[in-house]
């Protein structure tokens, strides 16, 4: 029996059911293989007292410390964030947080592996747990940690780090393999591995009927990702007018 200590902060909640939702099938797909367990730590950082009251992180308090969904357990310990320039501390903070919870974990759930699902700060933070746990761990890059967190001062040097010291790399395509290997981790210890499609739901279908059921009429561009600046839809929109 395989067991999977997953460690992911972009987890879907109730509350955010979409919110990290790729990290979340993917985890279930991977509970459903035979020989494998998996339990998920999806770490909540909380800056300190006054900034804590801030609405902004009312969700994040609100989160209960464990709960099921869709069958797989999912821990949220609390660990002090830090906003700013302060943030590259977040990595270490992270770990220093949940290690007490992860040897009381092991006392009845004995992982095998700590599973990072993004370099920063999950990747640095399970660097530090498993080299204080006696265990190997692996690290899932999905573009901005290696893109943004993997160049920023301050972050850069611990991404790396935790990239050449990890027993395991996991990207989401063959460009993402290569800037990772340029950035100075080991490509030979990098595998890829596709984000997957649910070909129930995403499937071709009649291009003219679908647009008339939405009622589009010219171009029309469908984009499958959060719509904030990083993402760059701001780009495609001017040559629609």
């Amino acid at each position: 029996m395989l067991r999977v200590l997953t460690l992911a902060s972009l987890y879907p909640t109730v509350e955010r059911p979409t919110f990290g939702l790729f990290v979340e099938r993917e985890t279930r797909e991977l509970a459903g293989l035979d020989g494998v367990e998996v339990q998920i730590v999806s770490p909540i950082g909380v800056p300190p007292w006054p900034l804590s009251l801030h609405r902004h992180y009312a969700e994040r308090r609100r989160l209960p410390e464990r709960e099921t969904l869709n069958g797989l357990v999912v821990h949220r310990p609390r660990f002090r964030s830090y906003p700013g320039p302060l943030g590259n501390r977040n990595g270490k903070a992270m770990a220093s947080a949940i290690l007490p919870f992860l040897r009381r974990l092991r006392e009845h759930f004995r992982f095998d592996v700590i599973d990072a699902e993004f370099f920063w700060p999950d990747g640095v933070a399970a660097m530090h747990a498993a080299k204080t746990l006696g265990i190997p761990y692996s690290v899932k890059a999905r573009g901005s940690d290696v893109h943004m967190w993997g160049k920023r001062q301050g972050t850069a040097d611990q991404v790396v780090e935790a990239g050449r010291r990890a027993d395991g790399l996991l990207a989401v395509s063959a460009a993402l393999k290569r800037d990772m290997a340029a950035l100075g981790m080991p490509e030979e210890r990098i595998r890829i591995l596709y984000t997957g499609i649910d070909l129930d739901l995403f499937h071709p279908a009649d291009r003219a009927s679908a647009k008339l059921e939405f009622g589009v009429s010219g171009p029309l561009i469908v984009t499958a990702g959060a719509l904030i600046p990083l993402k760059g839809q701001a780009l495609a929109i001017p040559g629609l007018l």
